[in-house]
């Protein structure tokens, strides 16, 4: 049997990026467990998050996901991109919007969408 084609359905889901202040991640994701020593990689302080699929590391500058289901689960900024975009803009700071156009919403797009 020959493998078949399958797309991903659009699913839309919840994200913060970990990084200060971590009081609005842990607000987010209230399972995640701040480890500010020890290293993973190559930085310093890290994330423990419980997944479905058991614990996996966050690291400063990574997204961490709600999904579907309520689970969490942390994602590398470069896959996050090429997955991800922006469903809506709330009321942002100029440096947000700076941050979310960095990763994938451009200001073309949000002529069109005006």
């Amino acid at each position: 049997m020959n493998a078949m084609t399958y797309r991903k359905r659009p699913v839309e889901i919840q994200a913060v990026r970990f990084e200060k202040p971590y009081k609005r991640v842990q607000d987010f994701c209230p399972t995640i467990r701040l480890i500010k020593s020890g290293m993973v990689g190559t930085k310093v302080g890290f994330a423990i998050i419980e997944t479905l699929e058991g614990q996996m590391t966050a690291e400063v500058g990574d997204w961490i996901i709600r999904g579907v289901q309520g689970e969490f689960y942390p994602c590398k900024p470069d896959i996050f991109a090429a997955t991800y975009e922006l469903v809506e803009t709330p009321d942002l700071a100029p440096h947000e919007l700076a941050e979310v156009t960095r990763f994938g919403i451009h200001e073309e797009d949000q002529k069109d969408e005006q």
